[in-house]
Protein backbone atom coordinates (compact mmCIF):
# COMPACT_ATOMS: atom_id res chain seq x y z
CA UNK A 1 0.00 0.00 0.00
CA UNK A 2 1.47 3.36 -1.00
CA UNK A 3 -1.40 5.71 -0.04
CA UNK A 4 -4.68 5.89 1.87
CA UNK A 5 -7.92 7.35 0.51
CA UNK A 6 -10.40 8.24 3.26
CA UNK A 7 -14.09 9.27 3.12
CA UNK A 8 -16.04 10.68 6.05
CA UNK A 9 -19.80 10.78 6.50
CA UNK A 10 -21.96 12.43 9.16
CA UNK A 11 -24.57 9.68 8.82
CA UNK A 12 -24.33 7.01 11.54
CA UNK A 13 -25.27 4.05 9.36
CA UNK A 14 -22.64 1.95 7.59
CA UNK A 15 -22.25 2.48 3.84
CA UNK A 16 -23.98 -0.06 1.65
CA UNK A 17 -21.91 -2.55 -0.42
CA UNK A 18 -22.24 -0.49 -3.59
CA UNK A 19 -20.73 2.54 -1.88
CA UNK A 20 -17.91 0.39 -0.52
CA UNK A 21 -17.27 -0.98 -4.01
CA UNK A 22 -17.10 2.51 -5.47
CA UNK A 23 -14.72 3.59 -2.71
CA UNK A 24 -12.41 0.65 -3.45
CA UNK A 25 -12.55 1.46 -7.16
CA UNK A 26 -11.65 5.09 -6.53
CA UNK A 27 -8.94 4.11 -4.08
CA UNK A 28 -7.26 1.83 -6.59
CA UNK A 29 -6.74 4.67 -9.07
CA UNK A 30 -4.39 6.93 -7.04
CA UNK A 31 -2.35 3.92 -5.97
CA UNK A 32 -1.86 2.89 -9.57
CA UNK A 33 -0.87 6.41 -10.54
CA UNK A 34 1.66 6.62 -7.71
CA UNK A 35 3.18 3.28 -8.63
CA UNK A 36 3.48 4.36 -12.27
CA UNK A 37 5.02 7.69 -11.21
CA UNK A 38 7.61 5.86 -9.10
CA UNK A 39 8.42 3.51 -11.97
CA UNK A 40 8.81 6.44 -14.39
CA UNK A 41 11.05 8.32 -11.94
CA UNK A 42 13.21 5.22 -11.48
CA UNK A 43 13.57 4.80 -15.25
CA UNK A 44 14.54 8.45 -15.66
CA UNK A 45 17.15 8.16 -12.90
CA UNK A 46 18.68 5.05 -14.48
CA UNK A 47 18.72 6.70 -17.91
CA UNK A 48 20.40 9.82 -16.48
CA UNK A 49 23.00 7.70 -14.68
CA UNK A 50 23.74 5.74 -17.85
CA UNK A 51 24.11 9.00 -19.79
CA UNK A 52 26.50 10.40 -17.16
CA UNK A 53 28.61 7.24 -17.27
CA UNK A 54 28.75 7.36 -21.08
CA UNK A 55 29.71 11.04 -21.05
CA UNK A 56 32.45 10.43 -18.50
CA UNK A 57 33.91 7.53 -20.52
CA UNK A 58 33.85 9.54 -23.74
CA UNK A 59 35.47 12.54 -22.05
CA UNK A 60 38.25 10.45 -20.51
CA UNK A 61 38.93 8.89 -23.91
CA UNK A 62 39.04 12.36 -25.51
CA UNK A 63 41.50 13.55 -22.86
CA UNK A 64 43.70 10.57 -23.65
CA UNK A 65 43.59 11.31 -27.39
CA UNK A 66 44.47 14.99 -26.91
CA UNK A 67 47.36 14.31 -24.54
CA UNK A 68 48.83 11.44 -26.57
CA UNK A 69 48.66 13.35 -29.86
CA UNK A 70 50.30 16.54 -28.52
CA UNK A 71 53.99 17.06 -29.19
CA UNK A 72 54.12 19.65 -26.42
CA UNK A 73 52.00 18.47 -23.49
CA UNK A 74 51.92 21.93 -21.93
CA UNK A 75 50.01 23.24 -24.95
CA UNK A 76 47.40 20.53 -24.38
CA UNK A 77 46.80 21.32 -20.71
CA UNK A 78 44.16 24.07 -21.27
CA UNK A 79 41.97 21.84 -23.44
CA UNK A 80 42.52 18.98 -21.00
CA UNK A 81 41.33 21.17 -18.11
CA UNK A 82 38.21 22.21 -20.03
CA UNK A 83 37.31 18.58 -20.66
CA UNK A 84 37.92 17.62 -17.04
CA UNK A 85 35.70 20.51 -15.97
CA UNK A 86 32.83 18.99 -17.95
CA UNK A 87 32.69 15.87 -15.77
CA UNK A 88 33.96 17.03 -12.35
CA UNK A 89 32.98 20.18 -10.50
CA UNK A 90 35.89 22.43 -9.54
CA UNK A 91 36.98 26.05 -9.64
CA UNK A 92 40.68 25.46 -10.07
CA UNK A 93 42.73 22.65 -11.58
CA UNK A 94 46.43 22.54 -10.75
CA UNK A 95 49.19 20.21 -11.93
CA UNK A 96 52.32 20.12 -9.78
CA UNK A 97 55.47 18.27 -10.90
CA UNK A 98 57.95 17.19 -8.24
CA UNK A 99 61.75 17.07 -8.07
CA UNK A 100 62.76 14.41 -5.56
CA UNK A 101 66.39 15.56 -5.46
CA UNK A 102 65.55 19.09 -4.33
CA UNK A 103 62.40 17.98 -2.48
CA UNK A 104 60.45 20.73 -4.21
CA UNK A 105 57.43 20.93 -6.43
CA UNK A 106 56.71 23.17 -9.41
CA UNK A 107 53.33 24.33 -10.68
CA UNK A 108 53.33 23.08 -14.27
CA UNK A 109 49.80 24.25 -15.02
CA UNK A 110 46.88 25.93 -13.29
CA UNK A 111 43.52 27.13 -14.56
CA UNK A 112 40.70 28.88 -12.73
CA UNK A 113 36.99 28.77 -13.57
CA UNK A 114 34.80 31.53 -12.20
CA UNK A 115 35.92 34.14 -9.71
CA UNK A 116 38.69 33.09 -7.35
CA UNK A 117 40.95 35.52 -5.48
CA UNK A 118 43.69 32.96 -4.85
CA UNK A 119 46.50 33.15 -7.38
CA UNK A 120 48.66 30.19 -8.36
CA UNK A 121 51.42 31.11 -10.79
CA UNK A 122 52.70 28.63 -13.38
CA UNK A 123 56.37 28.02 -12.62
CA UNK A 124 55.90 28.75 -8.92
CA UNK A 125 57.92 26.39 -6.71
CA UNK A 126 57.21 25.19 -3.18
CA UNK A 127 58.65 22.90 -0.51
CA UNK A 128 57.20 19.39 -0.56
CA UNK A 129 57.65 19.02 3.18
CA UNK A 130 54.31 18.99 5.00
CA UNK A 131 52.43 19.89 1.82
CA UNK A 132 49.49 18.09 0.26
CA UNK A 133 51.55 17.41 -2.86
CA UNK A 134 54.30 15.89 -0.74
CA UNK A 135 51.83 13.71 1.13
CA UNK A 136 50.20 12.53 -2.07
CA UNK A 137 53.41 11.53 -3.84
CA UNK A 138 54.78 9.82 -0.72
CA UNK A 139 51.66 7.76 -0.04
CA UNK A 140 50.53 7.43 -3.66
CA UNK A 141 47.00 7.85 -2.36
CA UNK A 142 44.27 10.28 -3.31
CA UNK A 143 43.52 12.82 -0.60
CA UNK A 144 39.99 14.12 -0.19
CA UNK A 145 39.57 17.11 2.11
CA UNK A 146 36.22 18.64 3.03
CA UNK A 147 35.66 22.31 3.83
CA UNK A 148 35.72 21.51 7.54
CA UNK A 149 38.95 19.48 7.34
CA UNK A 150 40.70 22.06 5.14
CA UNK A 151 40.38 24.64 7.91
CA UNK A 152 42.56 22.41 10.13
CA UNK A 153 45.42 22.08 7.61
CA UNK A 154 48.15 24.69 7.82
CA UNK A 155 50.10 23.89 4.64
CA UNK A 156 48.37 22.80 1.47
CA UNK A 157 50.89 23.97 -1.13
CA UNK A 158 50.56 24.87 -3.90
CA UNK A 159 47.19 26.11 -2.66
CA UNK A 160 48.19 28.53 0.08
CA UNK A 161 45.24 30.47 1.45
CA UNK A 162 42.72 27.80 0.42
CA UNK A 163 41.69 26.80 3.93
CA UNK A 164 38.02 27.45 3.13
CA UNK A 165 38.12 25.16 0.11
CA UNK A 166 37.21 21.53 -0.46
CA UNK A 167 39.71 19.76 -2.67
CA UNK A 168 40.91 16.51 -4.18
CA UNK A 169 44.54 15.65 -4.81
CA UNK A 170 45.71 12.51 -6.58
CA UNK A 171 49.19 11.28 -7.56
CA UNK A 172 50.38 11.23 -11.15
CA UNK A 173 52.14 7.90 -11.67
CA UNK A 174 54.41 7.30 -14.67
CA UNK A 175 56.42 4.09 -15.06
CA UNK A 176 55.61 3.15 -11.47
CA UNK A 177 57.03 6.44 -10.21
CA UNK A 178 55.14 9.35 -8.68
CA UNK A 179 56.04 12.39 -10.79
CA UNK A 180 53.51 14.90 -9.57
CA UNK A 181 50.07 15.69 -8.28
CA UNK A 182 46.75 16.67 -9.85
CA UNK A 183 44.66 18.91 -7.60
CA UNK A 184 41.05 20.03 -7.95
CA UNK A 185 39.60 22.65 -5.67
CA UNK A 186 36.09 24.00 -5.05
CA UNK A 187 35.00 26.87 -2.81
CA UNK A 188 31.33 25.93 -3.11
CA UNK A 189 29.57 24.01 -0.38
CA UNK A 190 30.13 20.80 -2.30
CA UNK A 191 32.32 18.20 -0.67
CA UNK A 192 33.84 15.67 -3.03
CA UNK A 193 32.73 12.04 -2.86
CA UNK A 194 33.85 8.58 -3.96
CA UNK A 195 32.53 9.08 -7.49
CA UNK A 196 34.68 12.20 -7.83
CA UNK A 197 37.69 10.28 -6.52
CA UNK A 198 37.21 7.62 -9.19
CA UNK A 199 36.99 10.28 -11.89
CA UNK A 200 40.08 12.22 -10.81
CA UNK A 201 42.09 8.99 -10.75
CA UNK A 202 40.97 8.24 -14.30
CA UNK A 203 41.85 11.77 -15.40
CA UNK A 204 45.29 11.53 -13.79
CA UNK A 205 45.96 8.20 -15.50
CA UNK A 206 45.29 9.80 -18.88
CA UNK A 207 47.92 12.52 -18.48
CA UNK A 208 50.58 11.03 -16.18
CA UNK A 209 52.46 9.07 -18.84
CA UNK A 210 52.87 12.01 -21.21
CA UNK A 211 53.72 14.33 -18.33
CA UNK A 212 56.41 11.92 -17.16
CA UNK A 213 58.00 11.75 -20.60
CA UNK A 214 57.90 15.54 -20.90
CA UNK A 215 59.58 15.90 -17.50
CA UNK A 216 62.26 13.39 -18.48
CA UNK A 217 63.07 15.27 -21.69
CA UNK A 218 63.18 18.57 -19.81
CA UNK A 219 65.63 17.12 -17.30
CA UNK A 220 67.80 15.73 -20.11
CA UNK A 221 67.93 19.11 -21.83
CA UNK A 222 68.84 20.83 -18.58
CA UNK A 223 71.62 18.33 -17.80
Amino acid sequence: MVAVLEFFSQKPESPNPRILYNMELLGSQPGGLLERKRAEDSLRERAAEAQRAATESETLAEIGRIISSSVDIESAYPRFADLAHQIVEFERLTIAIIDCESNRGTVAFSKTYGTNPISVEIGETFDLYDSVTGRVVRTRETILVSHEEAAQISTIAPLEGAEEQAYLATPMISQDRAIGCLILRSSHQKNYNEADISLIKGISNQIAGAAGISTLYSNMRAA
